[in-house]
């Protein structure tokens, strides 16, 4: 198992390794990001979101990427845990959704979703609704599998702060696995409190994914029978 994480530069104190892609069991760090040696302002210096998902169906496992302001350094661009650098543009970072009807994931931002295309690499805008808003860090209040198909739906606030809208994706799919809030890790994902993060299955969902494992769920009887 291997991890990902940001480490945040601020108040002129300079982070070594602003990402890195590490080995979970041991801690080391497999590769790292890197700042540029004469940074000319702050704002080059603080990486202050990443994102892992599977955007590039033609490699094989997630890419990561981060917030890097200046795209001529070494560690901006898209990465595979396999492959490498794959691309020296970024997507959106701010949050990975399972949106449309493959098991690849899309990017939510602000309200909108959009689609990576990693041949143009450019994203393609997906959603896009009218009369409601984003709060701190382009964050709506709550994203997740709500209704139960796998796919996740969207809750955002309307633009007069008196009501909620709950967006779901029209695109039909063929893919039929088990409600993502019928496992742990994800479930355990919506608990989060200050930054909200992307919510993650403790399995892979990914291009590649064949099978899902069965939830480990069991249930307690409404009632015991013999009493009144």
């Amino acid at each position: 198992m291997e991890g990902f994480a940001i480490q945040q530069s601020e108040l002129g104190v300079v982070s070594r390794f602003p990402w890195y892609y590490y080995d979970a069991d041991t801690g080391q760090r497999l590769v790292t990001g890197e700042h540029p040696a004469d940074p000319t302002n702050e704002s080059d210096l603080d990486v202050g979101r990443g994102s892992a998902a599977d955007i590039d169906p033609g490699h094989p496992g997630y890419e990561y990427w981060t917030s890097t302001a200046d795209v001529t350094r070494p560690g901006a661009g898209v990465f595979n845990v396999q492959d490498g650098k794959v691309s020296t543009t970024t997507p959106s970072v701010n949050f990975r959704i399972w949106w449309d009807g493959d098991k690849g994931a899309e990017l939510l931002d602000s309200t909108h979703v959009d689609k990576w295309d990693p041949k143009a690499e450019t994203s393609t805008r997906l959603f896009d609704p009218d009369g409601v808003v984003s709060g701190a860090r382009n964050a709506t209040p709550f994203y997740g599998d709500l209704l139960g198909d796998w796919r996740e739906e969207i809750l955002a606030e309307t633009g007069d702060h008196t009501a909620l809208r709950l967006y779901t994706t029209t695109e039909p799919t063929k893919t039929r696995i088990y409600t993502l809030a019928q496992n742990p890790g994800y479930r355990l994902g919506w608990t989060v409190r200050g930054y909200l993060q992307s919510t993650y299955t403790d399995y892979y969902l990914g291009t590649e994914t064949r099978r899902v494992p069965k939830p480990a769920i069991t249930t307690t009887a409404a009632r015991t029978e013999g009493t009144s």
